[in-house]
């Protein structure tokens, strides 16, 4: 007959396929959830309990790939809440290569836009104040206004084209005289 050891050896091989088995099977299941705690749980228990090198470094790539969106996502975050388009457009390129969702993505390209507007929109009202042209003045006034730009250079661009309208309007009255004195003539 078969002697006891033998016995106990196969119960001890059987058990450690059974572990290996379930170990596997935990670890597909991490991987196709893609969490980053359940994957680094479940391979450091499928590395003890002996599954396939190959399968526990699929596992390995799909934890590194979660882990970088993870970052990338949070790295997002703070741009978004920072509103710099630096930020913003590095955020916006390392999520799209790490696979952040594209709602994610969006959000912060839309607030990149919104940004860009802004600045576009200061840079032309500070070309319009040291033009002092009033049609500048209130073109850049009015898109700084649009783009929810800081309040302060659209007062201080306003309080210019009050002063360029006023010269205009002082020009005139200066005129007035001439005007009439012309129009009486006829």
């Amino acid at each position: 007959g078969v002697e006891v050891s033998e016995i106990e050896a196969a119960e001890t091989l059987i058990r450690a396929e059974e572990r290996k088995r379930d170990a596997m099977a935990v670890l597909e299941r991490a991987v196709e959830g893609r969490s980053i705690d359940a994957l680094r749980s479940t391979i450091e228990e499928a590395t003890e309990a002996g599954v396939l090198e190959k399968l526990i470094e699929a596992a390995q790539g799909v934890l590194q790939e979660e882990v970088e969106k993870a970052a990338a996502s949070e790295e997002l975050r703070g741009a978004l809440e920072s509103k710099a388009l630096d930020a913003l457009y590095s955020a916006v390129s390392r999520a799209k290569k790490a696979g952040v969702e594209a709602s994610e993505i969006s959000a912060a390209e839309t607030v990149a836009a919104e940004e860009e507007r802004k600045r576009d929109a200061l840079a032309a009202l500070e070309r319009a104040v040291e033009s002092r042209s009033i049609e500048e003045l209130r073109s850049a006034l009015e898109e700084a206004r649009a783009a929810n730009t800081a309040e302060e250079p659209i007062v201080d661009a306003a309080r210019v084209l009050a002063e360029e309208v006023e010269k205009v309007c002082l020009q005139l009255l200066c005129l007035l005289p001439f005007v009439w004195d012309f129009l009486v003539c006829f």
